[in-house]
This record gives structure tokens, C-alpha cells and sequence, in this order.
């Protein structure tokens, strides 16, 4: 039962963590294009967050499912 919870959690932490690297990498181009530099220093911040949702994910399914 908990590898099942291992795994939920990881697919959540997978999920958020696509979903902001789309939105940071979204953001990058935008601000690209429209030459705002509020967006350049954002997106990498985002794309940070992303990573630690991802890891924390990882955390998850290696403490929680053992694998």
C-alpha cells in the first residue's frame, strides 16, 4: 500500500514538475520576443522549482516504493 502512495507522489511531483518547466520555458520565449528582462530572470527561477518538484518526486518513489 505505501509503494502505491511511493508512486502516486511520484507521478504528481512528474506532473508539477513538467507543467512549470513548460510554463518556465514558455515564459523564457515570450519574454524573447517581447525583450522583457522581468521574464529572463523568472523562467530559470521556475525552471529551479521544477527540478526540486521533480527530485522531491524521485525522493519519494526511492523512500516510499523502494525503488
Amino acid at each position: 500500500m505505501i509503494a502505491r502512495v511511493g508512486n502516486v507522489l511520484y507521478w504528481t511531483g512528474n506532473g508539477i514538475a513538467i507543467l512549470l518547466a513548460s510554463l518556465g520555458a514558455i515564459g523564457f520565449v515570450i519574454s524573447l520576443i517581447n525583450k522583457a528582462g522581468e521574464g529572463m530572470i523568472l523562467s530559470p527561477i521556475i525552471i529551479v522549482i521544477a527540478i526540486f518538484f521533480w527530485l522531491a518526486g524521485r525522493a519519494c518513489l526511492y523512500v516510499l516504493a523502494g525503488r
